[in-house]
């Protein structure tokens, strides 16, 4: 008889709970906004296992295996687009425990009005 590819191997999987970041400070200026994350013990994992995706309207950060869990945040529909592009993630070395994502605004004529013009919408 012969044994079929594959038969009678165990496959397994890895659980991995999926945790929501709720939590975040920022700042803005006319030319860019700094989105500040603070995850405990972030700086004890590889900057590979951080993954940040940009559109012209949206980011998401996905931090994965820290202590075991991924952590996830996803803002969508920003007042304002952003450059894509030119967008980045940064961790502050071994001592901090919070990363730093820098969106730069595209230049837009209502930054210049006399009304403040947030890129999040700011909380009351």
């Amino acid at each position: 008889m012969r044994s079929r590819a594959g038969e009678g191997k165990k496959q397994y999987f890895k659980i991995v709970h999926m945790c929501i970041i709720f939590s975040a400070a920022w700042d803005q200026s006319d030319k860019f906004v700094k989105i500040y994350l603070a995850l405990k013990d972030v700086h004890k994992i590889s900057a590979d296992n951080v993954e940040v995706k940009f559109t012209e309207r949206s980011f998401s950060v996905l931090v994965k295996d820290l202590d075991g869990k991924n952590h996830e945040m996803t803002v969508l529909n920003l007042l304002y687009p952003i450059n894509e592009q030119d967008s980045y993630k940064k961790d502050f070395g071994s001592n901090q425990s919070f990363y730093f994502l820098r969106l730069p605004l595209h230049i837009l004529h209502h930054i210049n009005s006399s009304k403040p013009c947030y890129l999040l919408q700011p909380s009351h």
